[in-house]
């Protein structure tokens, strides 16, 4: 208590006033001895180790359920499509493959989660879009699970690929080569994992638009939940 408290307090209690003392006392210490809103445990499940799809789950999920004490299991799972995948079909069967094995990898570990998450990017082919003979587009896919059954579904923005590069990638295999290693390859300060951050003058970063992603299928969820 300050100095000025202090003699408010003394000159309550000089004049008989016990009761208002005590009042003014529970108030002051109110904060300290209140019981602390404990947060309920949420698990979630992400099929995937990549950093920055990692991250990107982190920060929408610790933004969307901060009242939540949240743990994350992450397992390395096989797409079990191409290093590159090509087109909406490919890339989709890839999440969902990821979806699957991180199911089972959970259960064998004994893991309730409460979401499973998994993320998947791919190169989206154009035609005939303005004056581009062809456009190919980086689009990240977002399949989100609860512990209910209820899934959501959603994409990235996607960013243009210099078609050379995609080109190049097919050459050498998509198997093992991807676009944004072809283009690390070629420009030392792109990024390989993240060459979306190069492509747009560091304006925006794979992370940040796959977070967009999340939180639309994140959204999805609660609004099946509550409906």
């Amino acid at each position: 208590l300050n100095e000025r408290m202090k003699q408010s307090l003394i000159s309550l209690i000089k004049l008989g006033g016990f009761t208002l003392v005590g009042y003014v006392l529970c108030k002051l210490f109110q904060s300290k001895h209140e019981t602390q809103k404990v947060k309920q445990p949420m698990t979630v499940v992400v099929a995937t180790t990549s950093s920055v799809k990692y991250q990107a789950v982190l920060s929408v999920f610790n933004q969307v359920f901060s009242d939540n004490n949240i743990s994350y299991n992450a397992y390395k799972v096989p797409s079990s499509i191409n290093e590159q995948p090509i087109g909406y079909q490919e890339t989709i069967l890839g999440a969902n493959n990821r979806l699957r094995e991180a199911k089972q990898c959970a259960k064998d570990d004994g893991v309730a989660f409460d979401f499973v998450i998994s993320v998947e990017n791919g190169l989206i082919k154009l035609d005939n879009i303005e004056n581009e003979e062809t456009l190919w587009l980086d689009i990240g896919w977002v399949i989100l699970e609860d512990k209910e059954g209820r899934s959501s579904f959603a994409s990235s923005c996607g960013i243009p690929f210099p078609e050379s590069a995609v080109q190049t990638a097919i050459e050498k295999g998509v198997a093992t080569c991807t676009a944004g290693l072809v283009l690390a390859q070629k420009y030392p300060e792109c990024d390989d994992k993240d060459p979306h951050h190069f492509l747009t003058a560091k304006t925006i970063s794979r992370k940040e638009m796959l977070e967009q992603a999340i939180r639309a299928c994140v959204g999805q969820l609660r609004f099946k939940s509550e409906n």
